[in-house]
């Protein structure tokens, strides 16, 4: 039976994609904004600061990119060069020779995929400041609770997995 697991060959494809996407979005709503757009939303959905669209833009794709590209290589460096800087119950046991490998693979793909939670997270957040600046009724504020609160419970799931994964059996 075939494995129905994505590869991280996969899961890189869909960080790509999203990548791609926040530079559509960026493409998209750039000539639909006045040239002064809100910069800061308090959490009620009050704007209180405001800044040039190109920075904006900039600073958008620049955080998108830049934490993608940091949390994917970074992550990679560090369980494959410094695999002593990985905090896992039981690590000698789980990079022993014969098991490191996978481990790596393991902790690469659960990394791959909270990138790709964070990246929609932020393109979420951007969308509703976005949003304010065209004039749209979406409240920000729902917005960026919402995929707060969804980033956090995804979050709580991978700590689940990471727990239920490390566990070591009695027989070991």
């Amino acid at each position: 039976m075939k494995n129905s697991r994505p590869n991280s060959q996969t899961v890189l494809f869909i960080l790509a994609t999203f990548l791609i996407a926040a530079a559509a979005q960026a493409v998209y709503y750039y000539p639909q904004l006045p040239d002064k757009i809100p910069s800061h939303i308090t959490v009620t959905g009050e704007v209180d600061d405001y800044m040039v669209k190109s920075t904006f833009f900039i600073l958008m794709l620049s955080t998108i990119f830049g934490t993608a590209v940091f949390l994917t290589l970074g992550s990679l460096l560090v369980l494959t060069k410094a695999p002593q800087l990985v905090n896992l119950p039981h690590k000698e046991y789980w990079f022993a020779p014969e098991r490191k490998q996978e481990t790596i693979a393991f902790v690469f793909m659960i990394n791959l995929k909270l990138t790709i939670a964070t990246t929609l997270m932020m393109m979420a957040i951007f969308q509703s400041i976005i949003w304010v600046g065209i004039g749209s009724p979406v409240s920000p504020a729902i917005v960026i609770w919402t995929s707060t609160g969804l980033l956090c419970a995804y979050f709580l799931l991978i700590i689940i997995k990471l727990n239920r994964r490390f566990k070591l059996s009695e027989a070991a």
